[in-house]
């Protein structure tokens, strides 16, 4: 225990930060940096974040805190005394005797004798202090401020309770509306970042008590739910029990009660206020904040958007996948543009518009703002993380595709294999198909979602994107990989009798000997030894589908400059040309090629190496071949 020796500033945060109650606080502010003019050990950033903000402690005028300074017993007797929420009831007076009298009157030092109050507070004596402290009576109940005095934030009144009744998330900030026992506080501003304990967003703290802290500009730093609960799931019905009791029922069977005698639930469906509980729909996702008693106070409702394949209102789902996404930018005039992002549906993807009915999505493109939530399989992600085959479903402000959009959730999830087998089921809603696709040794049974794979061929190998129920929900290309390779043998795989059946083509790919199949005889005649060619290798059978073969552009370019898949040459005209990835270099010696890579390459405007440009082009890419003559001259 060690009771003898002195304790830090530091330290003795800790123990009045633990001595009254507020750790979990502590936890929250640990990834916090104290905002000193000197080093505050990491371990105690939280314990000195929490000490401030309760307003016990408060650094040197020249702005340093003095972590590792011992606390004197004057310090000691103040922190305990502002801890306690006495310290407007302290006499005005010269510091620290003004503490030291009115700690020494109200009993918060026991038997400690603060006779010699600049000296270092020993341990022993610091347990004695909070021991004497514990029979005091608090003024301050969870950081509130005297009853007498005003609550609202204002210089050394940092921390308050009350009912947290809203907020607002807009692009230029954030706030909070707390109604404390003096009234309302309404668009208090919250700090970046806000620690929340009891929940994992504001939502979960609507109609709850909660404490507040606040830091010096009166920005909302932390927030602790103090009373009441949140229960989370998928809406089913409103119901009323034996006993006449009305409640929520969720799709897993909780039962979330409500006082139907009371005014309606407040609902906030999908960030628009204005609804009630009798407005909700089977499937909507609820937030539901309950009181201290249990009953359901506010509802938070997202409600994923319908989109239909025709415009008589036959469901297309709550999904479609993306075709493209071009990402968020900000412009020479500082404008940042939204993320755009693209669905794959080419005809007719139509939704229901807010003034009911049903409207084309003519462009089939969404704008997703800053403020939207995006997740990518279940996990929170940044709007321009998603990619082109995410299958994703849409919720937009009030529910509808009009409005703004607010949530995003994209299911990526591809499963490769071969069908073995297919079934249907028929239901009263019409006839199920499902299909087993082998993956390795194992098989396993998928429902086709009907959208985009409504039907498969034994047999056949697939690469499928699922949904989020795990549906097959679209059939995705298989692409191909493209290598620049240099052709250094052919051969022939024969069976029974005198007819191949197999083509096989070795390369040097990098400067690695491979070994293709190629997929026929007319493709594989396309490729010749000793000549450098594209191959386009589908990812799905690994053969090679087609050979395309490079010819010359510039026999003899100068390497201006090389980068990470880039290279800028100058052309025999003087043509200055810019070239990126897939790029291939390989030298030409006596002994034949050797693949060299841009690393390889000198480059400068007159001692660059000079290079022989060959390319070939796809649909999309342009693949370049720089050959360094590196033959002894004759």
């Amino acid at each position: 225990v060690k009771p003898d020796d002195p304790l830090t500033r530091a330290q003795f945060c800790k123990v009045v930060v633990e001595a009254f109650g507020n750790g979990s606080t502590a936890e929250g502010l640990m990834g916090l940096e104290p905002t000193f003019t000197d080093e505050v050990p990491t371990w105690a950033w939280g314990y000195v974040n929490t000490a401030v903000f309760m307003g016990v402690i408060n650094g040197y005028p020249d702005g340093t805190f003095g972590a590792n300074n011992p606390v004197t017993y004057a310090e000691a007797a103040t922190m305990l005394v502002r801890a306690a929420g006495h310290e407007k009831l302290v006499p005005e007076g010269v510091w620290p005797y003004n503490f030291v009298f009115y700690a020494v009157d109200n009993l918060f030092t026991g038997s400690v004798d603060l006779g010699f109050v600049n000296l270092p507070c020993i341990r022993g004596d610091m347990a004695r202090l909070l021991v004497a402290t514990m029979q005091v009576d608090q003024k301050r109940v969870a950081g509130d401020t005297v009853t007498d005095l005003d609550p609202v934030l204002t210089e050394g009144t940092n921390a308050f309770t009350g009912i947290l009744t809203g907020y607002s998330v807009t692009a230029s900030g954030a706030t909070v509306d707390i109604t404390t026992s003096a009234g309302p506080k309404t668009g208090l501003s919250l700090a970046d970042p806000v620690y929340l304990v009891g929940g994992s967003d504001y939502d979960d703290f609507v109609g709850n008590k909660v404490w507040a802290v606040a830091n010096a500009d009166d920005d909302i730093v932390f927030i602790q739910r103090v009373t009441g609960d949140v229960v989370t799931g998928v809406f089913k019905d409103l119901k009323t029990d034996d006993d006449d009791y009305t409640y929520i029922k969720l799709a897993d069977g909780t039962k979330v009660y409500y006082d139907a005698s009371e005014d309606d639930i407040p609902v906030v469906l999908n960030n628009v206020s204005g609804s009630v509980q009798t407005d909700l729909l089977a499937g909507d996702e609820l937030t539901i904040n309950v009181d201290k008693n249990g009953l359901a106070v506010r509802i938070y409702a997202l409600r994923w958007n319908f989109i239909h394949a025709d415009n008589t209102g036959t469901k297309h789902g709550y999904w479609d996948y993306v075709a493209d996404v071009d990402e968020s930018y900000v412009d020479e005039s500082e404008v940042e543009h939204d993320t755009v992002v693209t669905f794959v549906d080419p005809s007719s993807l139509y939704y229901e518009s807010s003034l009911g009915g049903y409207s084309l999505l003519s462009d089939h493109s969404i704008d997703i703002p800053k403020t939207a939530k995006v997740t990518i399989n279940g996990a929170l992600a940044d709007r321009d993380d998603l990619e082109a085959g995410d299958v994703i479903k849409v919720a937009t402000s009030g529910a509808a595709w009009d409005g703004a959009v607010i949530a995003v959730s994209a299911t990526r999830e591809v499963v490769e294999g071969a069908v073995t087998a297919t079934r249907s089921v028929t239901t009263p809603s019409g006839t199920v198909d499902y299909a087993t696709v082998k993956v390795d040794d194992e098989s396993t049974e998928y429902r086709l979602n009907g959208i985009y794979v409504s039907s498969v061929t034994i047999g056949s190998l697939y690469r499928f994107a699922l949904d989020e129920e795990g549906d097959l929900f679209f059939d995705v290309d298989f692409g191909s990989a493209n290598p620049i390779v240099l052709v250094t043998a052919k051969s022939v795989q024969e069976y029974s009798g005198s007819t191949p059946t197999d083509y096989f083509i070795t390369v040097d790919e990098e400067g690695v000997e491979k070994t293709y199949e190629v997929v026929d005889q007319a493709t594989w005649n396309l490729a010749s030894t000793g000549t450098f060619h594209v191959l386009v290798i589908n990812q799905g059978t690994g053969l090679v589908d087609d050979v395309l073969t490079l010819t010359q552009t510039d026999a003899a370019s100068l390497v201006l400059a090389t980068g990470s898949g880039t290279c800028t040459l100058e052309a025999s005209d003087t043509t200055t040309l810019f070239l990126e990835s897939p790029i291939a270099v390989y030298s030409e010696t006596d002994d034949g090629y050797v693949y060299i890579g841009l690393e390889g390459l000198k480059a400068g405007s007159t001692t660059g190496d000079t290079v022989e440009l060959l390319q070939a082009t796809d649909d999309t890419t342009v693949f370049s071949l720089l050959i360094r003559d590196d033959t002894t001259p004759e």
